[in-house]
């Protein structure tokens, strides 16, 4: 504002002249931000995934399409939190204050033993972060990384949780929200390459330790992986092993008379005890061997889903499909990446995942399941004898 007392002085320097460069500082100078540089710094950290840290700066400015939002907007909506279904849906009370949310953080923070204070907002949470964490943390250390962008992935991983209920219909736990969240931090940071960095306190090296890297992708090289994925032992002694492991486990296979032609796919989706099994075959229509072997995957994990399935154990007598599983490659055909990637959602839907190579011998049981799948039309599924039409 200005005054008669004030003095008369240039308004875009001391040459009185106007320039983009004098315009910007003018704009900038009268500016009132609420957070430090730092705090955008960090926002914008590498180490997120760029779409991680474009929802984060969003949430910071209060422009997420939380139900008040929607409200100002004037656009219908679920003005209600679908996580709780008990309060008005506003950032600080999806993220923060929602029993939800409380959670995950719980969840997230238990190896420290951090309870986050009530009547806080996201952005006061961010700024104060660091004050959190007992032990000093060096700024340029890795663990100052990954400690920066937690905040960021579970709120992330949240927002997700609730979208997901919204339109898809489907309702994750706690424990799936904060593992996904631990598990994509975890990635970006390429945390098998760090772990086992001398300087971190044995509480952030169980942190780190505690889950294995989201299936959506493996950033470790062959060469750097653990190699028992393959297994090679007489049938009896795999039998005994892998009904031993306590987990949901599926055997899968694809039948073709050539590549690409008229295929099929079966499997076995074995319960965690191995007591009791559901076999499938699927009529695919003309699809390469690739495809097929994708898509009878996809469908016994829609199985072991269904059956409440947490944990899983996969099998299956080729290495094309278990490697881009393990260790994130992706194929030249963007169709068949198409197909990849709709697996790969639906396997975020568990907890934990693991893949293996066997020999042919091993995964006979299948053979004739996915023989069968080949000589049905295309969608015709069989579980247990019952017939449905789901296309591929």
């Amino acid at each position: 504002m200005i005054t008669r007392s004030m003095k008369d002085s240039w308004g875009w320097g001391q040459s009185g002249v106007y320039t983009t460069a004098a315009g910007y500082r003018a704009l900038q100078a009268s500016r009132i931000s609420r957070q430090t540089p730092t705090f955008w710094k960090n926002v914008w950290d590498p180490l997120a995934l760029p779409k991680v840290n474009f929802f984060f700066w969003t949430l910071a400015h209060n422009k997420l399409l939380t139900g008040d939002n929607l409200e100002k907007r004037n656009i219908a909506g679920p003005h209600r939190c679908v996580l709780c279904s008990s309060n008005y849906e506003t950032a600080q009370h999806l993220f923060l204050e929602c029993n939800f949310a409380k959670e995950v953080w719980g969840i997230i923070l238990h190896e420290f033993q951090i309870i986050l204070p009530s009547q806080i907002s996201v952005t006061e949470l961010y700024t104060t972060w660091s004050r959190f964490y007992s032990q000093y943390i060096p700024s340029k250390s890795f663990w100052s990384k990954i400690w920066t962008a937690i905040p960021k992935y579970v709120c992330w991983q949240l927002w997700l949780a609730r979208n997901q209920q919204i339109f898809r219909e489907m309702r994750h736990s706690p424990l799936q929200v904060a593992a996904k969240a631990k598990s994509f931090l975890l990635e970006a940071a390429q945390q098998q390459f760090c772990k086992d960095d001398p300087l971190l306190l044995p509480e952030e090296k169980r942190w780190l330790g505690s889950l294995e890297p989201c299936p959506r992708k493996h950033l470790l090289p062959p060469q750097k992986a653990n190699q028992e994925w393959r297994i090679r032992d007489e049938d009896d002694k795999f039998q005994s092993w892998w009904r031993s492991q306590n987990l949901s486990t599926i055997f899968f296979d694809e039948a073709s008379k050539g590549n690409p032609s008229t295929a099929g796919a079966g499997g076995v989706i074995y319960s965690p005890d191995g007591a009791s099994k559901d076999c499938f075959s699927w009529g695919l229509g003309q699809k390469s061997n690739n495809q097929a072997e994708i898509l009878g995957l996809l469908k016994a994990c829609h199985i072991a889903r269904n059956k409440g399935a947490k944990d899983l154990q996969v099998f299956r007598d080729s290495e094309i499909i278990i490697k881009s599983l393990k260790f994130g490659k992706l194929f030249s055909n963007a169709s068949l990446n198409k197909i990849l990637d709709r697996l790969k959602r639906v396997l975020l839907d568990f907890d934990t995942c693991k893949f293996y190579h066997i020999l042919r011998k091993s995964n006979s049981e299948v053979d004739q399941m996915a023989n069968k799948g080949s000589s049905l039309m295309k969608g015709l599924l069989i579980v247990n004898n019952e017939s449905f039409v789901q296309m591929p």
